[in-house]
């Protein structure tokens, strides 16, 4: 089985300020053109809303929709973890991208650093 684990869309599918095409349709194109069986298509914050993404992929069957979160969205290392728990605690195993560029956090914010506690004793 072959799976891209880092594929992109965004709402208008335009890439940036670029020409690259964005959308779910060549997305969905090139995972046919590529062979690949599975995409895990990750939304890139201020690109497309997660729910969106959810929404758009719900139907897909070669696609799977990750979550981001962001950790420095909230002001302590408490309250990120509370989101965190409030978001990701009552799921099923989900793919979650903490993706600290794009979120704006160096990675070894504290913020992060607990969140990442937080989410090894989901399983505990």
């Amino acid at each position: 089985m072959i799976i891209d684990a880092n594929t992109h869309i965004t709402e208008s599918g335009q890439w940036f300020q670029t020409p690259h095409d964005a959308s779910i349709e060549r997305l969905r194109e090139e995972i046919q053109r590529a062979g690949i069986d599975l995409a895990l298509v990750v939304p890139l914050p201020k690109t497309i809303d997660p729910q969106r993404q959810h929404a758009l992929l719900r139907e897909e069957q070669r696609m799977f929709s990750a979550e981001t979160f962001i950790p420095a969205s909230f002001p302590t290392p408490e309250e990120a973890v509370n989101a965190f728990h409030a978001k990701f605690a009552n799921l099923p195993t989900t793919f979650v991208k903490f993706h600290n560029r794009f979120g704006e956090y160096h990675p070894e914010d504290d913020r992060f650093y607990a969140v990442i506690e937080a989410n090894d004793a989901l399983n505990s």
